[in-house]
């Protein structure tokens, strides 16, 4: 859900978790990280600047992205705004995403 950066920066278990959830609603500057704050969200760029706190992570797998960004977005900035490091044990999670788009009608369970 929700969350802000303040969440890992000042939690120690949060930062030395083997694997980490977060949620990241923003990737780009057309949506700027004091929107991002205002509505209790984690923008990409905060994740960049604040790296270090990610260095005993293993595995950060980002969700609750804005339904704004198209996929192929998002991975492209992952890429671009991450410390190369960071970016190599970041997934996005966007399956959420895909499931939404699926008609279940037209598509009948087999026989």
């Amino acid at each position: 859900g929700d969350t802000q950066i303040e969440f890992v920066l000042e939690n120690e278990l949060v930062r030395r978790s083997r694997v980490l959830f977060l949620e990241c609603t923003y990737v780009d500057e057309k949506r700027p990280v004091e929107r991002a704050r205002n509505w209790g969200h984690i923008h990409l760029f905060e994740i960049a600047e604040n790296a270090d706190a990610f260095r005993d992570v293993e595995r950060l797998f980002l969700i609750h992205f804005s339904p704004r960004y198209k996929q192929e977005v998002i991975v492209q900035q992952i890429k671009e705004v991450l410390p190369d490091w960071l970016a190599q044990k970041t997934t996005p999670y966007l399956y959420s995403r895909d499931v939404r788009n699926i008609n279940p009608s037209s598509n009948p369970p087999p026989k």
